[in-house]
C-alpha cells in the first residue's frame, strides 16, 4: 500500500479512536496516548493500536468497557491499557516513545 494512503488511513482511525475516548473521558483528567509501534510510525498496516491511559481520577470499569464496545465498530485492533495498573518496568519501556492525544 502506498505510504500516503497508509498514513491517511492511520490518521482517520486515530481520529476515530480519539473521538470515541473523548466522548467518555474528560482529557483534563486523563493523559491519553498511543504507544508501541504506531507511536513510532514503525508499523505494518495490520498492526494494532495500543492506547494508554494515565489517570488522576480512576476510570470506572464500566466506562472502559463502554469505550471498548464502541471501538468494535472501528476497523482495527485496539488495545486499551490502564497505565496506573501496570508494573514499573512495562511502564518505563512503553512510555519511552508515545504520541499524546
Amino acid at each position: 500500500m502506498h505510504k500516503l494512503v497508509k498514513n491517511q488511513i492511520d490518521n482517520e482511525i486515530i481520529e476515530e479512536i480519539k473521538k470515541t475516548i473523548y466522548s467518555y473521558i474528560d482529557p483534563q483528567k486523563y493523559e491519553i496516548f498511543l504507544f508501541w509501534s504506531r507511536a513510532k510510525w514503525d508499523f505494518k498496516i495490520n498492526s494494532d493500536y495500543d492506547i494508554g491511559i494515565i489517570w488522576k481520577q480512576k476510570v470506572p470499569f464500566n466506562t472502559i468497557n463502554a469505550i471498548k464496545t464502541e471501538m468494535e465498530d472501528i476497523p482495527a485492533i485496539i488495545d486499551i491499557v490502564d497505565f496506573n495498573n501496570v508494573n514499573s518496568d512495562f511502564k518505563k519501556i512503553a512510555l519511552s516513545n508515545v504520541l499524546k492525544f
